[in-house]
């Protein structure tokens, strides 16, 4: 067993976070940091639950901490859980060290300094409150902490902002339908045009493109031959229908490590660009459908309204549904269970945060599901 330097305990007292202990796990051995004397104390994994006498602790992701140490008591503060209120959208690497690195600190494998490291990152995302509007924040917070019998971290979170833990009303919860924008149904745009994609056109636009990678510093940007006569040959499919009405139909096929992909979105960019019109792009898997969009990233212009050129399209089960997410606050609200309200709030603050309300995408919060 160790303790922190002197100057680095003292902190402790003054901290506007929980100085309740921190436990860290590895697959191999646990480190136990008391903030009340700034104790650290390493153990095998068998050995650790012993260490802890109570709820009331900090931890990375509560419910896998709680099975695999087979505790009697789920640890009440987990740190992905404040991160995930407090930066909703943002994604990141469920650890320590991505914790770190998502708010601008120095990472580390150490267990020992990854405990020290924890104070850091709690006063790191404690600043960010300053930057939320107290008359939305404070009722959902109210909210999730209930009768403080709620959520751990909100009567601290509540304090930080110059506030009391108090009442609230549900109706000052919900106000967040207010918030939305307004959808307004389009008229059907008119028919696109015909306008040929050429093989010399694609062939330029390629070009660019790869002079584009390149400039960004993308070195699977070299001039590849095989994927330029790929592009020329796939601008078959984006001719003008025949007399006979049949659609222009390309069946190709590539090795690997050519540029298929960018081979292929070069000319249907082209053809939706020249004829004012949408492409689709169906993949057999979510994880496709990302690298698509990760792959035009940089290449295609945004809208001159804002919005966004690429957009990802899935089944409505992939989806958040506001109905759902009414009904979860309101049965939150009179739930005895603490998880149900921790659940509700985060999920409504992820919903005001992301763009799609996409559950597949990368900024929902998979790994707090479990």
């Amino acid at each position: 067993m160790q303790s922190l330097p002197e100057t680095q305990s003292k902190n402790f007292e003054s901290a506007a976070i929980p100085g309740c202990p921190i436990l860290i796990t590895t697959p191999s051995k646990a480190c136990f940091l008391s903030q009340e004397d700034g104790a650290l104390e390493t153990v095998p994994l068998t050995q650790a639950s012993r260490l802890v006498m109570g709820p009331d602790i900090i931890v990375l992701h509560a419910g896998y901490v709680s099975e695999k140490l087979n505790l009697r008591h789920r640890p009440r503060f987990d740190l992905l859980e404040l991160f995930a209120f407090l930066c909703p959208g943002q994604a990141i690497t469920p650890t320590v060290s991505g914790l770190a690195i998502a708010c601008g600190l120095s990472p580390s494998d150490d267990p020992e300094d990854q405990a020290m490291l924890v104070i850091e990152i709690m006063d790191s995302l404690f600043s960010r409150l300053s930057q939320e509007k107290k008359d939305q924040f404070l009722p959902l917070l109210n909210f999730m902490n209930g009768q403080n019998n709620g959520w751990a971290w909100a009567p601290y979170l509540i304090r930080s902002m110059g506030a009391h833990p108090t009442g609230y009303s549900l109706s000052d919860i919900t106000d967040w339908k207010e918030r939305l924008s307004v959808w307004e149904d389009t008229p059907p745009p008119p028919p696109p045009a015909h306008h040929a994609v050429s093989e010399d056109e694609a062939e330029t636009h390629l070009n660019q493109w790869l002079s584009e990678r390149s400039s960004n510093g993308d070195h699977n940007s070299e001039d590849r031959p095989q994927q330029k006569h790929y592009t020329k040959q796939l601008t078959k499919a984006f001719q003008p229908i025949g007399s006979d009405g049949l659609p222009r139909i390309v069946l190709a096929e590539a090795g690997t490590g050519i540029g298929k992909t960018l081979g292929y979105l070069n000319p249907a960019w082209l053809w939706a660009e020249k004829n004012k019109d949408r492409i689709w792009l169906s993949t057999y898997t979510k994880n496709l459908q990302r690298q698509l969009e990760q792959e035009l990233d940089g290449l295609i212009p945004t809208q001159e309204d804002g919005q966004d050129t690429v957009v990802i399209r899935k089944g409505r089960e992939n989806y958040l549904c506001l109905l759902n997410l009414e009904d979860s606050l309101r049965t939150a609200h009179t739930a005895v269970q603490t998880q149900k309200r921790t659940a509700s709030g985060i999920m409504l603050r992820w919903m005001l945060a992301t763009d799609d309300g996409d559950f597949t995408g990368q900024s929902f919060p998979g790994w707090l599901i479990s």
